[in-house]
């Protein structure tokens, strides 16, 4: 009977033992926080220390997929101008980085042959009028039964020759820019246009002043960056979680701080095993001054999106390994700062979302900055610090 009473006195001071460590620990515990004691500041070192005081609110977070590409743009959106015939160059009227319209005229060029062109074409008219002529004779005389039926089918076969060599010059002319009413007006034109064939910008001059350029010969190219797209390699653990319309900011590496927006407009099907990556293409939208087909660029798009507390950045200190924020409450001309322990969760655009123990839930007005000024007024008053 004794040792039984001995092992259940021994089980309840065991017991008491253990409560008595969990309270000093939850003892120790509040006692941590409880050593950053709460802090009182008039208005004047509030307004001094720039403190600003406001209610905890909500913010979207978003998950950011990282990816990198370049810069790329449909076919249909680039063109190199070539002569449609030899000749030199007079006049160039646009630079690089200008920008054109489709059929302005970007520079003229200059050649006997252009004049020689229009006087053949003036002569291959006059000889197809003289053999209608001919013909519309012969044929006369035929029905006459006066007429030889070889010289008739000489002329015919002469004059439909002529109307096919009228033609194909009319046609050159045309390609050249010279109207040939004009020229059979005596209007006659010794320079020809080159025309940009689409809407864009002058990305690259090839030519100079008084150089021969023949017609497989590159002039200058021109490409329309409204249709310009970052072709992006993403990685196969992030691509289901990409979506066709999420926003997607880019950036240029060389170019820190500059920013362009844009959309998921595609996502390819075929998985490239070499590098782990799927193809992503974005539309590029608003701004797009300084990009070029074939930069480098990289970008993040914006994926899940998530509300949550948060603060500033300049509303949050660390402590001892540990966060804190500060609530306020304001009585008469002075302001009663009390730290509260909170649980980073993530950062983004100068934000910080936070996690509150259970029982501030509830949590209203805080220090949304200042809040390194706040510890250091607190450390004051613990030190006894004036």
């Amino acid at each position: 009977m004794k040792t039984k009473t001995y092992l259940f006195l021994s089980g309840v001071f065991f017991l008491m033992s253990c409560g008595a460590k969990t309270n000093e620990a939850e003892n120790r515990k509040e006692q941590e926080t409880s050593d950053m004691v709460k802090v009182v500041l008039t208005d004047e070192q509030v307004h001094k220390l720039n403190i600003k005081v406001d209610d905890l609110a909500e913010f979207t977070f978003t998950e950011s997929i990282d990816g990198n590409g370049k810069l790329v743009i449909s076919p249909q959106s680039e063109a190199t101008i070539t002569p449609q015939i030899g000749g030199n160059i007079k006049q160039i009227l646009v630079q690089e980085g200008q920008t054109v319209s489709k059929g302005q005229t970007v520079a003229y060029l200059s050649h006997p042959d252009f004049a020689n062109l229009q006087t053949q074409y003036l002569s291959a008219l006059n000889r197809q009028k003289y053999l209608r002529k001919e013909y519309e004779r012969q044929t006369m005389m035929m029905n006459e039964g006066v007429g030889a039926g070889k010289d008739y089918d000489r002329t015919k076969s002469e004059l439909q020759i002529a109307n096919g060599e009228l033609s194909m010059l009319s046609a050159q002319l045309g390609q050249m820019g010279i109207s040939p009413s004009a020229v059979l007006n005596g209007n006659p034109k010794m320079n020809i246009t080159v025309k940009s064939p689409i809407n864009g910008t002058v990305e690259q001059v090839d030519v100079q002043m008084g150089q021969f350029v023949s017609p497989e010969m590159s002039m200058m190219k021109i490409a329309n960056t409204n249709n310009i797209f970052a072709d992006l390699k993403i990685f196969q653990r992030d691509i289901l979680k990409v979506k066709v319309g999420q926003m997607v900011t880019l950036e240029l590496p060389n170019a820190k701080g500059t920013t362009y927006k844009g959309k998921v407009y595609s996502i390819g099907k075929t998985f490239n095993a070499e590098t782990q990556t799927v193809d992503v293409r974005v539309h590029i939208e608003g701004e797009r001054t300084g990009l070029i087909a074939g930069m480098y660029i990289q970008a993040q798009i914006a994926a899940n999106m998530s509300k949550m507390k948060a603060v500033p950045s300049e509303a949050i200190v660390e402590e001892n390994g540990k966060s804190y924020i500060f609530t306020s409450l304001r009585q008469g001309k002075t302001w009663q700062f009390s730290p509260i322990p909170v649980k980073k969760i993530k950062e983004e655009r100068g934000l910080v979302a936070i996690e509150l123990p259970e029982s501030k839930a509830n949590l209203s007005q805080i220090a949304q900055s200042g809040a390194y000024y706040i510890l250091s007024e607190m450390k004051k008053g613990e030190t006894g610090e004036e």
